[in-house]
């Protein structure tokens, strides 16, 4: 069993039991979980506010420190623990 089939059956395992074919049942939820969770669904609901590469990853990262930080700095926060995050 895989971590998604366990996650179905604790979450789901009591419709699954009561279902007329359980097998059926627990392949239509996964099929509905599967499709609820592609990046393509969650654009469609609005819910992503950009698709990056792998590469760009590190940039992004960093912007949203930078940000963060910028942030902090006007508003007079002294919390360590993003100025350690910055300090590399």
């Amino acid at each position: 069993m895989t971590g998604s089939e366990a996650g179905i059956e604790l979450v789901h395992g009591r419709d699954i039991a009561k279902a007329a074919d359980p097998a059926a049942a627990r392949d239509e939820i996964k099929k509905r979980i599967e499709a609820e969770s592609s990046p393509y669904a969650a654009a469609g609901m609005a819910l992503t506010d950009d698709v990056i590469t792998p590469a760009e990853t590190r940039a992004h990262i960093l912007e949203a420190f930078t940000a963060v930080a910028a942030a902090r700095i006007m508003s007079g926060s002294t919390g360590s623990t993003l100025d350690e995050c910055l300090s590399f």
